[in-house]
């Protein structure tokens, strides 16, 4: 005959205590600045941050012409906000000359397609080349 015989100790888990470590938070203040004129990149920006809050504001040169200004704060309670202004006149000189150019192009085509309507004969191999340059010139 076989007895068996198991023995379970029980005990009390003993607390450990541990110190609490807080981390302090990251405090920092950041900036810099790009004024690039071969490019056209302008802008700047500032942060600072004190504890669980973030202060801030940057600015771009769009390349309409406007400069773009966003200030913002961010903080555990509020979350992120920011104020956004756009300061001054689009120049669109650019996409302006672009479509006057467009516009005579096609004035130009509308010219040769009522001349080829007037005309009872197919047209020369010049009108057809020039039509060709001026619609893929674009």
């Amino acid at each position: 005959m076989f007895v068996y015989a198991s023995c379970m100790v029980i005990h009390q888990t003993i607390p450990v205590y541990l110190p609490i470590q807080y981390e302090e938070p990251i405090n920092y203040n950041y900036g810099y600045e790009v004024n690039d004129a071969n490019t056209g990149d302008y802008k700047r920006l500032q942060e600072t941050r004190n504890g669980d809050s973030v202060v801030g504001h940057y600015s771009i040169l769009q390349p309409d012409g406007i400069t773009r200004t966003v200030q913002y704060t961010a903080d555990n309670e509020n979350g992120f906000n920011a104020v956004v202004n756009n300061v001054g006149i689009p120049s669109n000189t650019e996409r302006q000359d672009k479509d006057d150019s467009r516009k005579q192009e096609e004035k130009q085509e509308q010219s040769w397609q009522t001349q080829n309507e007037q005309s009872t004969s197919s047209p020369s191999l010049s009108q057809a080349l020039i039509h060709h340059i001026l619609k893929n010139w674009s």
